[in-house]
């Protein structure tokens, strides 16, 4: 189990060094949250992306969420360089790449593994909905995912983003 970091650029990284140490698994599977891109996405919601994964280990994700009753949604991907914080962002991304969510690391996951020929999987849980504007702390973050004092301080200082910050909390703790 390798943690990845946010972006494409940290995945890929954190992705070449975990194939130095284990050089030939059975399946890459890349895991975390993801926006939605499709209005009847729901937060907590199970999403798995068909057009990058294992067809086998796909339908077996969708079959398990089935049996236990988690709603599950199969699509693809849309893998992108930034983050998307605004419902107009996400549901215009939708449309442009008919994606069914959003995410920032799973493509250069994939890249790696296909390169050395390993079957992957990408399945997500969705933190945010389709319509739903992110707080202006989370936009403000870095590659890292961590939030700095200068950021931390611009929340508190701007109640207008409380409401919106624990909103988004309560989505990442339902999704995860």
């Amino acid at each position: 189990l390798f943690r990845t970091g946010v972006g494409q650029s940290q995945a890929g990284k954190s992705a070449q060094d975990a194939m130095a140490l284990v050089p030939s698994p059975d399946l890459v599977i890349s895991t975390g949250f993801a926006g939605a891109l499709t209005p009847n996405i729901r937060i907590g919601d199970l999403v798995v992306d068909l057009a990058r994964s294992d067809p086998k280990w796909a339908g077996l994700v969708e079959n398990l969420a089935t049996k236990n009753q988690i709603p599950c949604h199969g699509g693809s991907f849309f893998s992108s360089a930034k983050l998307l914080s605004t419902a107009q962002e996400k549901l215009a991304a939708g449309v442009e790449t008919g994606a069914i969510a959003v995410e920032m690391e799973s493509q250069a996951v994939f890249e790696v593994a296909r390169e050395r020929r390993i079957p992957f999987l990408s399945v997500r849980a969705v933190s945010d909905r389709a319509d739903q504007d992110l707080p202006a702390l989370v936009k403000g973050m870095g590659p890292s995912g961590r939030i700095n004092l200068k950021m931390l301080s611009g929340i508190l200082l701007d109640p207008s983003q409380w409401a919106d910050l624990t909103r988004l909390a309560w989505s990442s703790r339902k999704a995860e």
